[in-house]
């Protein structure tokens, strides 16, 4: 933390509250963890107590701070300290290589080399590295490259020895292990087995962890998120007492919103552990479970998908289900329709992540079902040109129809699904709003949204989709001070320099947890 909680009145600012009853405010109060006054004119400076600290925002825009409906907590962390192979580190198989090689000069042989971020669309070969690409640089290290979407990696020989995958191993259920296709041989390249692989891989260390930790940290307050939704599907009780761990000791300053992965939702419940539990700083959230076509048959099938959601509902959780595909969407939708009475199902806020291809059809029957959108329209923005070449003709219109769902009056919540793509929401607001890629592409600019929409999604709505709205999401007097300045007026600036806003100051549960200490200051 910057500095502990006070006392604290922020005057002087252009305060969009994005609450409907009083949108717009110059000063707020906070009292320990909360907003106590939010008012316009002049501050009642006379009746608040002595030791109240007093914030100039300068003219400077208040928001309410950002809140990520859908990310990956210890993945991004691991990320950190992983060797970056990300599109802006390299252009090619050989830079990988060379990355790699370079790094093992720095440890003993046989330690465990984690690498992140390729992306086969934008290297110059076209197409995944393999086992032997991977030898070829580093034979005597085992190799873990993590694939940009976080399904897929490729191992090199020493790594699939230790992993006991040979000619003969069998696709666990669910997953794909590519092969050659005359001999059978497994090239390196492996689908959806993260779970298989961490099983014979060492855990990071504490000095990683601890590094990493420190840099995502900063990352989120430095981009004025307050509020994290983690969406693990791997997350169990250890995970969950982990995050709670780096929350309570303050090495992880936003309050995070811990999803159950499915296959660990008994644990909790012989725990006794149920939906909303904890304080509003770590929550029990949803049950996560992913809907998959990796293997090019929809996994969980249709059957078992309703008896997880019925499953989940019945014990007091809503259900996050991960769908991508236009395929994978209808299939949720249906079991969504399917699992239970009308009063279990919309009484949840049960919801869909990504929901990337989205026809006119399935919106009306997620409108009709109560059914929540947890979206991430800076994918867009990263991923615009990859999608351009390969989404289906049939859906590439309806591709992460934004402005549609609001249209319609879907709640539309925003994320980052970090480390697959960077947190910064500014990059999500801009994208909703102007539709451009990072290349130039203009990605169905009918789907543009307004600026203020692209912020309700980032805070109130996904307040609303993780069951925070009665403490979250606005700038609202008994709120949760969450509170955000940044540079620029979102609103008032021309849209395509939205994605230039910088945070100045992060203000999380009433402390001030972050200042850009070389552009403003607080006395």
């Amino acid at each position: 933390m910057y500095e502990s909680r006070q006392t604290l009145c922020l005057y002087n600012g252009n305060i969009i509250t994005m609450d409907p009853v009083a949108p717009q405010a110059s000063w707020l109060t906070v009292d320990g963890r909360f907003i106590s006054k939010v008012g316009t004119g002049i501050p009642p400076f006379d009746n608040l107590p002595g030791d109240t600290h007093y914030i100039d925002c300068l003219g400077r825009t208040v928001l309410p701070g950002f809140n990520d409906s859908h990310t990956h907590i210890l993945s991004s962390v691991a990320h950190e300290t992983a060797v970056n192979c990300s599109p802006s580190s390299v252009n090619s198989i050989e830079d990988i290589k060379t990355k790699l090689s370079d790094f093992s000069k720095l440890l003993p042989k046989g330690h465990w080399i984690r690498a992140v971020g390729y992306d086969e669309f934008h290297l110059e070969d076209s197409r995944h590295p393999t086992r032997w690409d991977l030898d070829d640089a580093i034979p005597d290290y085992p190799v873990k490259l993590i694939h940009r979407s976080g399904h897929a990696m490729v191992l090199n020989s020493l790594a699939m020895n230790i992993a006991g995958i040979t000619d003969s191993t069998v696709d666990p259920v669910g997953s794909v292990i590519e092969r050659q296709h005359l001999t059978g041989t497994p090239t390196g390249l492996l689908f959806d087995m993260n779970d298989y692989i961490s099983k014979v891989t060492p855990a990071l260390s504490e000095e990683d962890i601890s590094i990493g930790l420190g840099r995502y940290n900063e990352l989120c307050l430095s981009y004025g998120l307050t509020s994290l939704n983690d969406a693990s599907i791997n997350n169990d009780l250890m995970k969950m007492d982990l995050l709670k761990g780096f929350k309570e000791n303050g090495t992880l300053v936003p309050s995070i919103n811990f999803m159950v992965g499915i296959d660990h939702l008994e644990d909790f419940l012989r725990k006794g552990i149920k939906f909303g539990d904890g304080l509003d700083s770590f929550r029990i959230g949803s049950v996560k479970i992913v809907l998959s076509l990796t293997t090019g048959v929809l996994d969980p099938g249709k059957k078992e998908l309703r008896s997880l959601i019925g499953y989940a509902n019945r014990n007091g959780f809503q259900v996050a289900i991960h769908a991508v595909e236009n395929e994978s969407i209808m299939e949720a939708v249906s079991a969504l329709e399917d699992s239970g009475s009308d009063e279990i199902v919309n009484g949840f806020r049960n919801r869909i992540e990504h929901c990337s291809e989205c026809t006119p059809d399935l919106m009306n029957r997620i409108i009709k079902n109560n059914i929540g959108v947890s979206t991430q329209p800076g994918f867009l923005y990263y991923n615009g040109q990859r999608y351009l070449a390969e989404v289906d003709e049939r859906y590439k219109e309806f591709l992460y129809p934004i402005g549609s769902f609001i249209e319609a009056g879907v709640t539309l919540a925003y994320g980052s699904d970090s480390p697959v793509i960077p947190m910064n929401p500014m990059v999500g607001i801009s994208t909703a709003v102007n539709r451009f890629s990072r290349s130039g592409d203009l990605m169905q600019p009918w789907e543009r949204v307004s600026v203020l929409n692209a912020i309700k999604s980032y805070t109130v709505d996904s307040a609303y989709l993780s069951w925070q709205d009665k403490v979250r999401g606005s700038i609202s007097e008994g709120k949760i001070a969450d509170i955000i300045l940044v540079d620029s007026n979102p609103l008032g600036i021309p849209p395509k320099e939205i994605i230039n806003v910088k945070v100045l100051m992060t203000v999380v549960e009433g402390a001030v947890a972050w200042i850009d200490g070389e552009r403003f200051n607080i006395v």
